[in-house]
């Protein structure tokens, strides 16, 4: 029966007369906030949030699978025009009522409803029920049935439901029910709360000055379960004595028994959600394991991390001070604990467009050794073309750094700072800024400051002239090199007597500028630049100085410092291109140097006076035709097409000669000089490329193309004058001829490989061409690999594990699947989350946490492989020198023994001087030990819940492990448990234990056991 009925109209006008009481809010879905962590909530999961609830004990309110629309409880009859004009009345709150049978007793003005399910709406809230009584004198609502239901969607966004009985006092807001149950969102993901006794007040919060906000429900109930999972049967829930729910404030329970399935597995006193939307402060959630409160062992050193206080400042910014403690009681012999405070302070102002934060940390080692480590990152846009952007991070002791990191990545990843400006004028673009890098456990710092550049669009200074001109500058600064050189130590004589030894500091500073001013005249080209460099190397070297024209007259200097200043300018004419589109040839003209190197060149053995050499005209002409050539294919390739792009060009220059001042200044003789030759050579580039159409079903047009191959090979060059000066000066000595590679005049060369068949793969071989200098007629031709680097990633997605597959027979993996389960697993963590260990950009922080050991689930196998190589050639004379590792790291050896032995196994850390930083010839030659490392990362499923990962790095030379990664996951649907194991190369090794629940991971158990390795060796 509905308001439709002559008394129900009576009894409508009776409910709007009493309008001014107010309605019992619901205690719907109430929005939460994250529990104090120090991490972020995490976001909710929108595929779980439309799972099929419980059907026969917990029945959610909304539909299955509804994320937005809640479903109706009830269907309204139409009304009449009577009912329209009563509600359409101003100045009354309407109450509606429906159901098969309406009773109301007059004397005790008690309205029953029932059937259909009886419902009465009032505003905004509803209430469902098998039968609902109200008593307009008293107040008072009374709902029975099997399922009551109730919606106010003011108080709460989630309907809630009681298994019995609800009743509810409108006047003073209160409210008891029997089986009542509601969900909490968490930020996005839902808490099914459940209370056998329950109890609902609502109040209003004066704090709140939205209407709407202001409405809140609390909560009550005695012998309640709490759970994120929403299947029919909860694979875990909380089971609690007393429960308290605040709607968009907070749930306390206590105390609390976790249960997975029916077995209890873990008592806690309380629990606590603050369910506040926005930022509040709070205490931030420590980290520590079991080990710390049962420890198996007298010499384990208990670690707790990350016991602190967050301060919610404004809502601009915010600060965060917490504490790691290591205890430093009986430690094993020669390990130690320490103290480390962090603070941090983090601003964000949006309408100034504006975002960044400072950070400290304090550690302190039970040896007193001290670091302060600092952190600044800061973005700003000050407009549309200007932009700062800086990331300054500082170690002030970099060895205890390195001897606190458990992290395999952060013990060698460098510490690196930037900062950058950049503004656009008009057709220029300024940008500057510098860099600093610093490197654990070692005092060595390179900085780049200034880094100026001012780079412009084409300029058209009239219809036939445009002008592109740019300008660099580049300063670097590399201070405290702890290299081993010639002359590591300077000894002295003491007052006493005894023999002193002081290390020699060594500095470089390295100076570029260059000025480009290129002109475009109609079609034709005209390049003109001026560059400068300066270097000095600021600690002691040998120069074995050789007599220009008598090379049997040598002597040894010592210089305390060398330096290197070059002045250089260049002109060239590109004519207008010939064939464009098919031959694609361009003449050129330019003015180039007699010799290699700079115009102007000043150096210690020229006694800091400029010296020049000459200039000469090179005519060039070039040319970079396309190739084509097709091919028939076979299986499921229909054709195949070979792209052959070669670039060619060739160049001519009369003979001219270089000063004997020019040559000495740069070390060279001129006994079997080649520089200033005629020139007459040929230069080749080659790129070729095999792409292969994929025949599909159906397939009238274009294919799929797939890059089978890829080749590109570094420019060489021929120089046939070359060739006949040293035909010439071999027969003049009485000497066999020489053969045809006496005219190549390319030192290195190299060719890179690429497929797209198999992902990510790509190979890289630099040659070494000579044994000596190409513009010396020593030079002996022996091709050495230096250099190969190789990488290589494989899944079960990857082109060339389908087309086994389809060889073999077996079915193809589903690619839509594998992504999907991929992205569920990672549903539960936050934006940004990589699950790997590499450094971050700031030093501020304590060790690894065992979510970075996560394996994406559902992803199938994966395989990253990484190569590479590196073997210097030896040069010979008298003037090199093998490095032994005992020598290069030497100056460890007084600082950390443990860094030391580390510096044996890896002598390539410890980065020896070169030929490339010497200013001039005749200096000495390191040789470095071969390296040759190979680094792969394995991660598959041994069931499809459990996954594994290993991640190692491996020395080939030394047949040595560097570092390992070892991880093993178990999903278990509202849970992941994780195992971990790391070495680092600096000793350092952790192993974990980690189980935590999706929904919430600061709810979790963990075992953490850190061991760091002896720092003094003994």
């Amino acid at each position: 029966m509905t308001g439709g009925a002559r008394g129900g109209r009576r009894l409508l006008a009776l409910c709007l007369a009493g309008a001014s009481v107010a309605w019992p809010g619901g205690a719907g879905a109430q929005q939460a906030g994250a529990l104090p962590a120090a991490r972020a909530a995490v976001p909710g999961d929108s595929a779980r949030a439309g799972v099929r609830g419980d059907t026969t004990r917990r029945r959610p309110v909304a539909a299955p699978g509804d994320t937005g629309r809640k479903a109706e409880l009830v269907q309204w009859e139409p009304t009449d025009s009577v009912m329209d004009a009563l509600i359409a009345r101003k100045g009354f709150h309407v109450t509606r009522y429906q159901g098969n049978r309406v009773l109301f007793d007059a004397t005790r003005r008690d309205l029953r409803l029932s059937g259909r399910p009886a419902a009465v709406n009032r505003v905004r809230t509803l209430l469902v029920g098998d039968t609902v009584t109200y008593n307009d004198s008293t107040q008072m609502v009374f709902a029975r049935g099997d399922t009551v239901k109730l919606r106010d969607p003011d108080a709460n966004n989630e309907d809630v439901v009681a298994r019995g009985g609800l009743r509810y006092d409108i006047s003073e807001g209160r409210g008891v029910a029997e089986g009542l149950e509601t969900k909490v969102d968490n930020k996005g993901s839902k808490w099914v709360v459940f209370g056998h006794q329950a109890a609902l007040v609502a109040r209003e919060d004066t704090t709140v000055t939205d209407t709407l906000e202001r409405k809140k429900q609390v909560f009550y109930a005695s012998g309640g379960t709490i759970t994120s999972c929403q299947d029919t049967t909860p694979h875990y829930h909380f089971s609690a004595g007393e429960m308290k729910v605040v709607s968009g404030g907070m749930m306390v329970a206590r105390p609390a028994v976790l249960y997975i399935a029916d077995i209890p597995v873990a008592w806690f006193p309380f629990i606590f959600q603050d369910m506040r939307q926005g930022r509040r402060s709070g205490m931030l959630v420590p980290r520590f394991g079991f080990s710390e409160l049962v420890r198996n062992s007298s010499t384990y050193q208990r670690m707790v991390e990350n016991l602190g206080y967050y301060f919610a400042l404004s809502d601009y910014m915010d600060a965060t001070v917490a504490m790691d403690y290591r205890s430093g009681t009986r430690p094993p012999a020669g390990g130690y604990g320490f103290t480390r405070v962090n603070g941090e302070w983090r601003y964000r102002w949006l309408s100034r467009f504006m975002t960044g934060g400072i950070g400290l940390g304090y550690l302190r080692q039970t040896d007193d050794a001290t670091t302060l480590n600092a952190h600044w990152n800061h973005q700003q846009s000050f407009s549309q073309t200007s932009n700062l952007n800086v990331n300054v991070n500082y170690v002030s002791n970099t060895t205890v750094q390195r001897n606190t990191t458990i992290n395999p990545t952060a013990t060698l990843a460098s510490i690196r700072s930037d900062a950058n400006y950049t503004r656009r004028v008009g057709p220029l673009s300024l940008a500057i800024g510098g860099s600093q890098s610093q490197y654990p456990g070692r005092s060595q710092v390179d900085r780049t400051f200034p880094s100026l550049s001012i780079s412009s669009e084409p300029i058209a200074l009239a219809s036939w002239l445009t002008w592109t001109p740019g300008f660099s500058l580049r300063s670097q600064q590399t201070l405290a090199l702890d290299l081993a050189g010639e002359f590591g130590y300077r000894y002295r004589t003491t007052p006493t007597g005894t023999i002193d030894s002081v290390k020699v500091r060594q500095n470089t500073t390295d100076l570029a500028m260059g000025f480009q001013t290129p002109l475009k005249i109609g079609n034709w080209d005209l390049r003109l630049g001026f560059d400068f460099s300066d270097r000095a190397l600021d600690y002691p070297q040998s120069r074995r100085i050789v007599n220009v024209r008598d090379t049997s007259i040598k002597e040894t200097r010592i210089f305390a410092r060398t330096f290197r200043s070059d002045l250089d300018w260049n002109l060239g004419f590109a004519l207008p291109s010939i064939a464009q589109g098919s031959w694609n040839i361009a003449p050129s003209v330019s003015l180039q140097n007699v010799a290699p190197g700079a115009y102007l060149v000043r150096t210690e053995l020229s006694g800091g006076s400029w010296v020049a050499q000459g200039k000469k005209l090179v005519y060039g002409l070039g040319m970079s035709p396309t190739f084509f050539a097709l091919y028939n294919g076979f299986g499921p390739v229909g054709r195949i097409r070979h792209a052959l792009q070669p670039v060619l060009s060739y160049s001519y220059a009369p003979a001219a000669d270089v000063a004997d001042d020019y040559l000495a200044a740069t070390g060279n003789t001129r006994v079997g000089y080649l520089g200033s030759l005629a020139q007459s050579a040929l230069s080749l580039q080659l790129n070729q490329n095999f792409e292969a159409k994929i025949r599909t079903a159906g397939d009238t047009g274009e294919g799929r193309k797939v890059r089978l191959l890829s080749i590109n090979l570094s420019p060489f060059s021929y120089n046939f004058e070359q060739l006949k000066e040293v035909r010439r000066i071999r027969a003049a000595a009485g000497k066999p001829a020489p053969s045809w590679t006496a005219g190549l005049t390319t030192q290195n060369v190299s060719a890179n490989f690429a497929s797209e068949l198999l992902p990510n793969f790509s190979l890289s071989v630099q040659w070494s061409l000579f044994q000596g200098s190409v513009i010396s007629d020593t030079a002996v031709f022996e091709p050495v690999p230096e250099t190969i680097q190789a990488g290589l990633q494989l899944d079960r997605n990857s082109p060339i594990i389908g087309m086994f597959r389809r060889l073999l027979g077996l079915k193809a993996a589903d690619t839509a699947t594998t992504r999907g389960a991929a992205d569920a697993s990672t549903a539960g963590r936050p934006p940004g989350y990589t699950p790997s260990l590499a450094a971050g950009t700031s030093p501020i922080g304590g060790a690894i946490r065992p979510q970075q050991f996560e394996i994406p689930s559902g992803q199938g196998w994966r395989l990253s492989l990484s190569f590479s190589s590196t073997k210097t050639r030896t040069p010979v004379g008298g003037n090199v020198k093998k490095l032994d590792p005992t020598v290069v790291c030497l100056p460890l050896r007084t600082l950390d023994t443990r860094l030391y032995d580390n510096c044996l196994l890896d002598p390539s850390s410890q980065a020896p001087l070169n030929p490339q930083q010497n200013t001039t010839n005749g200096g000495v030659v390191f040789v470095t030990p071969a390296v040759t490392n190979i680094q792969f990362q394995y991660s598959f499923n041994l069931t499809p819940k459990w996954a594994a990962q290993w991640s190692s790095s491996y020395d080939v030379e030394k047949n040595l492990f560097a570092s390992q990664v070892i991880s093993l996951q178990r999903d278990m649907h509202d849970w992941r448990a994780t195992f971990a194991f790391t070495a680092s190369p600096n000793g350092n090794a952790s192993f974990s234990f980690f189980i935590s629940l999706k929904a919430e991971p600061e709810i979790k158990f963990d075992y953490n056991r850190s061991t760091l390795a002896n720092p003094t060796g003994r």
